[in-house]
């Protein structure tokens, strides 16, 4: 129907054209003294005013129609024009979203408790003690003990304590054994499920934990999972690993 609806304003926009030169003409050679053989040129000031100020309105007129005309085929050229504009702030908004990192999980072992326990003091020096651990054993009986890394100072164990006490994790004891000085347990669980909820609570106040598999059993074995935050060197423990011939794998599972 829009098709339509241009064809009949062009088809008059040509008539009025048509009529307006052709009553223009008839004007001309109705002039007793010009001559259209001769090829002069007639003035519009050679035109009455009642003839000048219709042509003036026709034409005026014609206007109107050439831009009615172009507004009613221009959309296909704006539609265009939008979709190139969404297309580029599409563009626009995947470069400015940041790339979502997740948590890196490095397992190594199978070690003896001693070998581990090791491993795991040379990683917590070489970072600062900002590292997250999960400890596995290969025995059949295991408790889960939950623990934040050593802390620096007296008065960092203080605001941490204070900051547990704020969320309800009243159930811990500053550490000193097995080379972890100063780290803060959060208590021990027969259920890994237990301690991965107060790891949970923990954390999202912005406190590290590390959930370790406590077992009696002298034979048994260890895996040591090396959980790495977005903001860590992770080359930095890829030299570590091959100075100390060790095999670290992607972990299946966080512990």
């Amino acid at each position: 129907m829009k098709w339509v609806f241009v064809s009949v304003l062009l088809i008059n926009a040509v008539y009025f054209i048509y009529n307006t030169f052709y009553h223009v003409e008839l004007k001309i050679t109705s002039q007793p003294h010009l001559s259209k053989d001769k090829g002069q040129i007639v003035l519009l000031e050679e035109l009455d005013k009642t003839e000048l100020k219709a042509l003036q309105g026709k034409v005026s007129l014609i206007n109107k129609l050439t831009q009615i005309t172009a507004s009613i085929t221009k959309p296909q050229d704006d539609t265009s024009a939008i979709d190139k504009t969404i297309d580029n702030s599409k563009e626009n908004i995947t470069r400015e979203q940041p790339v979502q990192l997740t948590n890196l999980c490095y397992t190594l072992g199978p070690f003896t408790k001693n070998k581990m326990d090791d491993i795991r003091l040379m990683l917590e020096k070489e970072y600062n003690n900002q590292l997250s651990f999960g400890i596995e054993t290969t025995s059949a009986i295991t408790y889960y003990r939950i623990y934040i890394p050593p802390l620096e100072s007296k008065d960092k164990i203080k605001e941490t304590l204070a900051l547990l006490d704020k969320n309800k994790l009243t159930d811990h004891y500053v550490m000193s054994i097995d080379g972890r000085k100063n780290a803060i347990a959060l208590g021990v669980f027969k259920q890994k499920k237990a301690a991965e909820k107060i790891a949970g609570i923990a954390e999202s106040v912005g406190l590290l934990t590390t959930i370790e598999a406590i077992s009696n059993d002298k034979n048994s074995l260890y895996n040591l999972h090396v959980i790495f935050q977005k903001t860590h060197d992770i080359s930095r423990y890829q030299e570590l690993i091959k100075q100390k011939k060790l095999k670290s794998k992607v972990c299946e599972n966080k512990g």
